[in-house]
């Protein structure tokens, strides 16, 4: 019983620091290397010191540089971002925010085309 209960907690907090730095990127960070950029899922560590946070961008799918500097661009806005995670997130203690380009996105997107090719070519 123990086992589920810190299941759904870190689930839980997965989601609030997935939702919460979703809302700080759009309401409140104008640098224009994060504005197509979308936080696809967060994994927090066992102790939930550690968020590490996922990311994806549409430019990144036809821009090959784009995913790099989004990834500049999330590693300076780091302390702001854990900061205000901080002040809206009622948490224990905020975690240490590490940033992950999520390559799942560019793979489905692949898939995608090979499947049209194929289904074009019939």
């Amino acid at each position: 019983m123990a086992g589920n209960k810190s299941f759904s907690r870190k689930k839980r907090v997965e989601n609030l620091v997935r939702k919460v730095l979703s809302q700080i990127l759009i309401e409140e960070i104008s640098d224009p290397r994060l504005n197509l950029l979308e936080i696809t899922r967060v994994e927090m560590s066992a102790d939930l010191r550690v968020a590490h946070v996922f990311y994806s961008s549409i430019l990144s799918l036809t821009d090959d540089n784009a995913s790099n500097n989004s990834e500049i661009a999330l590693r300076k806005a780091a302390k702001y971002l854990r900061s205000e995670l901080g002040n809206r997130a009622r948490l224990k203690f905020t975690p240490e925010l590490r940033f992950n380009y999520d390559k799942n996105v560019e793979y489905a997107n692949h898939i995608n085309q090979v499947i049209n090719k194929l289904h074009n070519n019939e």
